[in-house]
C-alpha cells in the first residue's frame, strides 16, 4: 500500500455571503422617532459548491472586536436582510456605544445551507452608526415566591439580561416566607405555572 499512488479527495471552493447594501463606509444615524423604520440589509449569495436552500444570518459588533462577542440582529431565507432601527439601537446600546456619537460598527453574514456543511462567512463590512437616547427594555426573568405574594408581575424582583443573551444578573433579596420561588419570563402565570 505504501507504493500505491493517493488522490486527494478535490477540495470545492466556497465563497461566503457578504453585505453589499450598505457599502463599506456608508453612515447610519439611527431616528429615535422611528424606531420601526426598516433598514435593509442586501447580500450577496454565497457558494457553497452544490445547490441547496441558503439561510441567512447578519451578525454585528463593534470595530477590533474581531467579532469575539458578534450578536445575530437579522436572518432571512432570501438577500434581503431586515433590522428595525429599535433592534440595532438595543444592541448598540447594549455593547456600551456612545449615544449620540457615531462609532465604527462591523457587519457580517454568516450562510448556511440546507446540506450537512459547516456555515460560511463573508467578508466584513465596517459602517458608521450613531445610536439614539432611548429607554431600553432590557429582557427580564420574573422571580415570584411566597416572600412577595407569588405575584409574577412585580417588577421589583426581576433579573436583568444586560447584554440581550438570557444571562440574567441582579439582586433578590428573600427575607420573608418559605424562602420558595420560581423563575418566569413573562410577568404573569402561564397554564397556571
Amino acid at each position: 500500500w505504501a507504493c500505491d499512488t493517493y488522490e486527494a479527495p478535490p477540495i470545492i471552493p466556497q465563497t461566503g455571503s457578504s453585505v453589499v447594501s450598505p457599502a463599506e463606509g456608508s453612515i447610519l444615524t439611527l431616528d429615535v422617532n422611528t424606531p420601526e423604520a426598516i433598514i435593509p440589509f442586501e447580500v450577496s449569495v454565497p457558494d457553497f459548491g452544490m445547490n441547496g436552500n441558503v439561510a441567512y444570518s447578519l451578525e454585528m459588533d463593534i470595530e477590533g472586536s474581531d467579532f469575539a462577542n458578534a450578536v445575530e440582529i437579522g436572518t432571512s431565507d432570501i438577500t434581503t436582510i431586515s433590522v428595525t432601527s429599535e433592534k440595532l439601537n438595543d444592541e448598540l446600546v447594549a455593547k456600551g456605544l456612545p449615544l449620540g456619537v457615531a462609532s465604527n460598527v462591523q457587519f457580517r453574514v454568516k450562510s448556511s445551507i440546507d446540506v450537512s456543511l459547516m456555515p460560511i462567512y463573508g467578508s466584513t463590512v465596517t459602517l458608521s452608526v450613531t445610536p439614539y437616547d432611548a429607554f431600553v427594555e432590557l429582557p427580564l426573568l420574573y422571580v415570584p415566591g411566597d416572600y412577595q405574594g407569588w405575584n409574577p408581575g412585580n417588577t421589583m424582583t426581576v433579573l436583568k439580561s444586560v447584554n440581550f443573551d438570557k444571562t440574567f444578573t441582579g439582586f433578590v433579596h428573600i427575607l420573608s416566607g418559605s424562602g420558595e420561588f420560581k423563575f418566569t419570563e413573562e410577568p404573569e402565570w402561564v397554564d397556571g405555572k
